[in-house]
């Protein structure tokens, strides 16, 4: 038999994340995880996409008590993505690669080696 229990909850309504994002609370009207990205010491990041008038990606930090979400890197990133060591790695379709932390601006990262320039990256979700 498998025990499943629930150890946190967290929530962060969609007026904290519209004020955050200087957007119109009326025009939010969900909001949709993508990823979970365990952090090391606390809380996790939560990779999300606002649905309504203007979406976008955004990274909500559950341990910031005054403004949790900040905005994603824009939806050239996201032919894949996945969790990487306290952010999010977005990969675009033509095999750039950018890491987005929480607190930090989306840097790009070089990737090297001999088949880079005859082949496409396959991302993987």
């Amino acid at each position: 038999m498998i025990n499943l229990s629930l150890r946190d909850v967290f929530h962060v309504a969609l007026p904290s994340i519209a004020y955050d994002l200087e957007q119109s609370v009326e025009m939010l009207t969900g909001c949709r995880a993508q990823l979970i990205v365990p952090q090391k010491d606390g809380p996790p990041v939560v990779f999300a996409t606002t649905l309504g008038g203007t979406s976008c990606n955004v990274l909500i930090d559950l341990s910031k008590d005054g403004s949790p979400a900040v905005q994603a890197f824009d939806g050239r990133y996201l032919h894949g993505f996945c969790a990487l060591a306290g952010g999010v790695l977005g990969l675009n379709d033509t095999g750039q690669v950018a890491f987005h932390a929480f607190g930090a601006a989306p840097c790009e990262l070089t990737v090297t080696g001999r088949d880079h320039e005859t082949r496409r990256l396959t991302p993987a979700l």
